[in-house]
């Protein structure tokens, strides 16, 4: 579903045995309608129009999340991802003093590797400290 110019999310929420989503390069601004996915395991939404990491907190089977080149300037809403093993937030404007605050993150952890963390567990402990 990349590549289709979305706006919304819709009309997948009664997919429940779906585990991979791509709906890379579209224009979604908000994470609404995945809500009931809860065997979902990869979750694309790369190059989209996204501003806040919301509406993922039942996702709790979700293991890739690629948010990358989106609008996003907060890292909330990850609290719940205990089974996160890749993230990508590359492209996004983090400020450099949010990414310090997240214990043995660095700017460089977030824009190396393809944008791909290698640490991941870090921004879910940070999000159940300050959430």
């Amino acid at each position: 579903m990349s590549y289709n110019s979305i706006s919304e999310i819709r009309g997948i929420h009664s997919l429940l045995n779906i585990y991979n989503l791509k709906l890379n390069y579209n224009q979604i601004q908000e994470i609404k309608g995945v809500e009931n996915l809860k065997r979902l395991e990869w979750l694309h939404l790369a190059d989209n129009q996204i501003t806040e990491i919301k509406g993922l907190e039942n996702l709790t089977s979700l293991k890739t999340l690629d948010l990358s080149n989106n609008q996003i300037t907060q890292i909330e809403g990850l609290g719940h991802l205990e089974n996160l093993e890749r993230l990508n937030l590359s492209g996004n404007p983090l400020s450099p003093s949010l990414i310090a605050q997240i214990e043995g993150i660095s700017e460089e952890h977030i824009r190396t590797r393809y944008g791909w963390s290698e640490h991941p567990q870090r921004f879910v402990e940070y999000c159940q400290k300050h959430n």
